[in-house]
C-alpha cells in the first residue's frame, strides 16, 4: 500500500537529491554532482521518513496511556488500527480468544475495507482459522467471502457470519 508517509520520503529523497547535487557542485564543481547527489538522496530519505516515525512514536503513546475500558470501545470504531489494539491488550493479560467474534465480524462484513482488516487480524491472531479460510481474499464480493466463510465454517466450526461490525 502507498501512502502520505510514502509520498513524503519520495519528495524528501528527490529534493535532497537536486540539493545534493546543486551543493556538491557549488563545493567541488563538476566532481560533486554525482556525490552530493547521492548524499541528497539518502539524506532526504531519512529526513523524510521522520514524519512517519513521529506519527508511530505519538500513536504507540497514546495507546499506551489509554484504559483498558476505552481501547475496548476503540476496537469497535478504529479497526483499521485493531491490530495494535489487540496487541496492547494481549500484552495486558488479556486472552486473544476474547477478540475471535470481532476479528470474525471484520472477515464477514459487507465493507472490503473491515473484511481486509479483519484478514490481518484472523492471520496473526488465529492463524489456525485462518488457515480454514483457504484461499480467501478480502477484495473479493461480500458473497463470495461469506460462502467461502461458510465452507470453512462446516469443516471449522466457530466462524461467526452473524456479527456485523
Amino acid at each position: 500500500m502507498f501512502t502520505l508517509f510514502d509520498v513524503a520520503t519520495l519528495i524528501a529523497a528527490f529534493t535532497g537529491a537536486i540539493v545534493g547535487a546543486l551543493l556538491g557542485h557549488a563545493w567541488l564543481g563538476g566532481w560533486g554532482l554525482l556525490p552530493g547527489g547521492i548524499l541528497g538522496i539518502v539524506g532526504g530519505f531519512y529526513l523524510g521518513r521522520v514524519p512517519l516515525v513521529v506519527s508511530l512514536w505519538e500513536l504507540r503513546r497514546k495507546l499506551e496511556r489509554t484504559s483498558d475500558e476505552d481501547l475496548l470501545e476503540q476496537l469497535q470504531q478504529r479497526y483499521f488500527i485493531s491490530h495494535l489494539i489487540i496487541a496492547k491488550l494481549v500484552t495486558r493479560g488479556h486472552d486473544p480468544q476474547d477478540f475471535r467474534v470481532y476479528v470474525d465480524s471484520l472477515v464477514a462484513s459487507s465493507s472490503s475495507d473491515k473484511r481486509r482488516f479483519g484478514w490481518y487480524n484472523m492471520r496473526v491472531w488465529f492463524p489456525e482459522r485462518a488457515a480454514a479460510l483457504e484461499g480467501f481474499e478480502p477484495g473479493e464480493a461480500h458473497e463470495q467471502c461469506l460462502e467461502r466463510i461458510r465452507r470453512a465454517d462446516s469443516v471449522d466450526e466457530g466462524l461467526d457470519t452473524r456479527a456485523k461490525p
